[in-house]
């Protein structure tokens, strides 16, 4: 049986080394050479033993100078430094030495190790011992006369006892139906075509057992007799680990393909990257369009992040830095941005340098922790202006309080005076003297950013003509933009960005301001509907890059102190978001441009304040009772005024259906105007009831009491006007 070709069934699974006499390897086959990580013309004229450990080398050299068997343990080194352990057993022959090795580390031989065959003058070792070694048998099988001839190891894999007479028919019930028909196949096709076979089937010997064989024949005629000669052997365990690495294999590509982790392996000498299914998804790539994609991988590169990457990528092949890294993309498909996270190692090999790497899309998570940092830094933002919020509430209710009564007393007086130009002057200036000042405070009390009820309706464009009208380009406000709010703090929010605006450019720059209507849908920061848009623009500096998350809190500012406290825009952006808008930086290439959305309100005709209506009013300032008594009154309204939230109570209860409306301040002594509400309404009253305050209200607590409005001192008589015609309109 010398005849027969072995190799396909060592070239398949076993690493076979030849040695000459001298030490010198003479010729390794494929796997081997994966083995040691060399290159075919490095193959040979190498000594085994300069790839042992050093340590090792003298074990190895006496054990192979023996007689008999040997087993030896010892450390092989591949290309690439790395040594392996080895777990060998060999016989030693009058021709030679031959071994077969096994790992005993980590690593991977590949299925059936390594074949060593030493001092070998015609390179082919004794047949018995090569199968004894690999747990080989041989058979024959004469087709004349139907003898079937066995080795002793094919008796082993059978578990009969050796020697014992076994037919064809009796040798192929071992396989169970089906894989008996392909044995019985490949036997009559070589028998037929003169080719050769090999097949790996299931088997159950003798004991019952279920095992995996592998069969290797060929067909041949000597002296007349037509053979079939074969190898035999047990390839159980192989199959067992190729199944356990093909289940693992297939779970990680399960697990790899359900958290979206695509894999790829570039192959840097020639330039070549090779991707998974989920790579080609993860870029929105045509797989069918598999050309060069290490070229389509780096044109899918943020064009910003595309110069790092490539540093990186560098680096990591130098061997200065682990390849662990993130960076943005633009989809092929769709151009989309998507955040990827990379991580690769470096791979040193005998066919030159790998890099093995996996992508994982993390935009969701990426945009999330963008999120949670927005919100951490508003939540501080809030936490730094809490205690100034309370300290500026309590001195603002007082402050209002006089400024109300100053304010009201200067509109009585121009009323009433004499129409000389000089006086109408003084009493103007006043006038403007105490806005400055409510503005003043409004802006400090703003900071808390507390959500308000609104209180009037209004024509924002309107407004932003007026504040405009010599400081700036005002576009698109003829048309009436209506939004619901406090005037005052619409008017400090305008003024905030008109001054701004102002500070950036200087006496020669320019400033417009630009009024119209803009649908939002899709925007999670705002609820989908009509807005009323203003843009505050200029051609000045801009804001810095660094500087734009910043711009919003409170007591920064880029600007000198001489030029302001860095209150504005902290308290422009409270306002905004207080009427349930917004205030945002745009992004432009000249200048900065601030955008305000408002909700906007369907607008209604002019009113005419209904006259000889009924009223309560309560303050226990007894000045600001007397302004707003007769402020009211002049406009015809029947006034009965009270400087105690309790004394109030008792004449509305005395008489509810003589009352159509109560005004009523919030902060009071004894029975508060809250408190007042409240008992009212569980009485059973029905008219509306409108509360002043110099302090912020919050749109849940308005709302609990059941107010038509809330109206923020001190209150210009227009407004205060404004508010009672339209809260008795409703009734």
């Amino acid at each position: 049986m010398s005849s027969l070709d072995l190799g396909p069934l060592f070239e398949r699974d076993s690493a076979i080394a030849r040695e000459a006499a001298g030490g010198r390897c003479r010729w390794l086959n494929a796997a081997a050479r994966r083995f040691l990580g060399i290159d075919e013309d490095e193959a040979t004229g190498f000594a085994w033993e300069d790839r042992v450990h050093p340590e090792d080398r003298a074990a190895l050299a006496q054990a192979s100078a023996g007689e008999g068997n040997y087993r030896l343990r010892y450390r092989i080194r591949r290309a690439d430094g790395d040594y392996f352990w080895l777990d060998e057993r060999g016989v030693i022959t009058a021709e030679g030495v031959i071994a077969r090795a096994e790992n005993a580390g980590p690593g991977s031989l590949g299925q059936s190790g390594v074949i060593r065959m030493a001092s070998f003058s015609h390179h082919v070792p004794s047949l018995e011992i090569l199968c004894e070694l690999t747990g080989i048998g041989t058979w024959e099988l004469d087709m004349d006369h139907s003898g079937l001839t066995w080795s002793a190891q094919v008796y082993r894999i059978h578990g009969l006892p050796e020697g014992q007479r076994i037919t064809l028919p009796e040798a192929l019930s071992y396989y169970p139906p089906g894989a008996r028909e392909e044995v019985q196949r490949h036997l009559d096709e070589a028998v037929a075509t003169g080719e050769p076979f090999d097949f790996e089937l299931p088997f159950v010997d003798a004991q019952g057992k279920l095992r995996r064989v592998r069969g290797v024949g060929c067909y041949a005629e000597e002296g007349g007799r037509r053979l079939l000669r074969g190898c035999f052997q047990d390839v159980t365990q192989e199959h067992e680990r190729r199944g356990e690495v093909e289940g693992l294999n297939e779970r990680m590509r399960v697990a790899a393909e359900a958290a979206q982790l695509g894999i790829w392996d570039w192959d840097v000498a020639d330039n070549v990257l090779t991707w998974d299914e989920t790579m080609y998804r993860l870029h929105g790539v045509d797989p069918s369009q598999r050309q060069d994609t290490f070229a389509t991988w780096y044109a899918c590169l943020h064009p910003h992040d595309a110069e790092r990457v490539a540093e990186e990528i560098e680096a990591a092949l130098r061997g200065e830095a682990e390849f662990n890294t993130s960076y943005r993309i633009l989809r092929a498909d769709t151009g989309e941005v998507r955040v990827i996270r990379a991580h690769a190692s470096v791979r040193q090999e005998a066919q030159g340098t790998r890099m093995i790497g996996v992508n994982l899309d993390v935009t969701t998570e990426v945009f999330a922790e963008e999120r949670s940092r927005q919100l951490s830094a508003e939540l501080d933002q809030a936490r730094r202006t809490e205690s100034l919020a309370t300290l500026a509430g309590g001195i603002a209710h007082n402050f209002n309080n006089v400024l109300g009564v100053v304010r009201g007393v200067l509109e009585l007086l121009r009323t009433d005076c004499p129409p000389q130009p000089h006086l109408l002057r003084l009493i103007s200036r006043g006038l403007d003297a105490t806005d400055r000042a409510a503005r003043v405070v409004e802006q400090v009390r703003s900071l808390n950013q507390a959500p308000m009820l609104t209180g009037e309706r209004l024509d924002f464009a309107k407004l932003v003509r007026e504040i405009g009208r010599d400081e700036a380009e005002v576009v698109g406000a003829k048309k009436r933009c209506e939004v619901e709010g406090q005037e005052p703090q619409l008017r400090q929010l305008v003024l905030c960005l008109l001054d701004n605006a102002r500070k950036a450019v200087g006496s020669e720059g320019h400033v417009s301001m630009t009024v119209g209507f803009l649908k939002v849908s899709g925007d999670p920061s705002l609820p989908a509907g009509e807005y009323v848009e203003l843009v505050v623009s200029d051609d000045g500096p801009g804001v810095p890059v660094e500087l734009r998350e910043r711009i919003f809190e409170p007591f920064f500012s880029s600007q000198s102190l001489a030029q302001g406290r860095g209150l504005g825009l902290s308290v422009a952006h409270g306002i905004a978001e207080a009427h349930g808008g917004r205030l945002r930086l745009l992004d432009t290439e000249v200048g900065a441009s601030f955008q305000v959305l408002l909700p906007r309100v369907e607008s209604k005709a002019e009113r005419q304040a209904p006259t000889h209506r009924r009223l309560v009013v309560v303050d226990d300032d007894e000045d600001l009772l007397w302004l707003v008594g007769t402020t009211l009154e002049r406009a015809g309204y029947k006034v009965e005024s009270f400087n105690s939230g309790v004394r109030a109570l008792e004449r509305i209860r005395r008489d509810p259906k003589g009352v159509d409306l109560v005004l009523s301040d919030v902060a009071m002594p004894e029975l508060d105007g809250a408190a007042m509400t409240r008992a009212l309404r569980r009485d059973g009253f029905t008219a509306p009831v409108v509360l002043m305050s110099g302090y912020n209200i919050s749109k849940s607590l308005a709302a609990d009491l059941d107010v038509e409005c809330l109206l923020d001192k001190p209150i210009p008589a227009e407004r205060l006007l404004g508010a009672i015609a339209e809260a008795l309109e409703k009734t």
